[in-house]
């Protein structure tokens, strides 16, 4: 809630104060932090430390065990290939989820805490939660595949990491290029960031927010992103145990 006073000192009887106060959607407030662009310090901020701690922590997920031939001994046990992959996953996910459904949810609760809305408004906007916990499954899960990627390509903890990291930032830089020497908006699609930013404008149904095509070629990409991902992951790991 934010208020506006002003005092008249021309009215009878001293100074009056009059209080305007205005209601502010936390759900709105939330989802621009998070998700909206043209907000971006913090979402830009929680992006990027989301990416390096999914490059530290998932960069050594798979390369240890390549690096260390581990896989024939887990898969000589009753260990099914997609137990492993699905073990890792969860591993990674579980520790990106800290960073990325926990702030929000924090975030949101914090809002609610500070302003005066009562028990109706909260559950008139259940959703908001639901959409706090999509738009943390999105970012954990395009994180982690991209990580496991990495990871599963080489036994170098350092070159996965780099890898992961590099892509990022080229997807930013691609999107740049595309964006501002050719004039088209729609080159945006290529950065990670920016539509990850711009599905969750959508998950969190942010107002007034325009751009120049449709932001489910955004959500293509990204879903694009993460089944190539976790494809290479799946190829490699078959393929490793084959070769041992």
């Amino acid at each position: 809630v934010v208020a506006r006073s002003s005092s008249d000192r021309t009215l009878a009887g001293g100074v009056v104060t009059v209080v305007e106060v205005y209601g502010i959607e936390p759900q709105d407030i939330t989802g621009r932090r998070l998700a909206d662009p043209d907000e971006g310090l913090f979402g830009g901020f929680f992006m990027i430390f989301t990416m390096f701690l999914s490059a530290v922590v998932g960069s050594k997920a798979i390369s240890a065990d390549l690096k260390q031939k581990s896989l024939t001994i887990y898969f000589a046990r009753p260990l099914h290939k997609i137990d492993y992959v699905a073990i890792k996953f969860g591993a990674v996910g579980a520790t990106l989820a800290w960073v990325t459904l926990v702030p929000a949810l924090v975030t949101f609760t914090g809002l609610l805490l500070l302003s005066d809305v009562g028990f109706d408004y909260l559950f008139d906007h259940l959703w908001v939660w639901g959409a706090i916990v999509l738009y943390a499954l999105l970012v954990t899960t395009l994180f982690t595949s991209l990580a496991l990627a990495f990871s599963s390509l080489t036994v170098r903890r350092f070159y996965a990491a780099f890898g992961l990291v590099a892509t990022y930032l080229a997807s930013v830089i691609i999107a740049g290029i595309i964006t501002d020497d050719f004039n088209d908006d729609r080159g945006s699609v290529i950065s990670i960031i920016y539509s990850l930013q711009l599905v969750g404008t959508r998950i969190f149904d942010i107002p007034n927010y325009h751009y120049d095509y449709d932001w489910i070629h955004n959500l293509y990409y990204l879903l694009g992103v993460i089944t190539l991902a976790t494809s290479v992951v799946m190829v490699k790991v078959w393929r490793t145990e084959l070769s041992e």
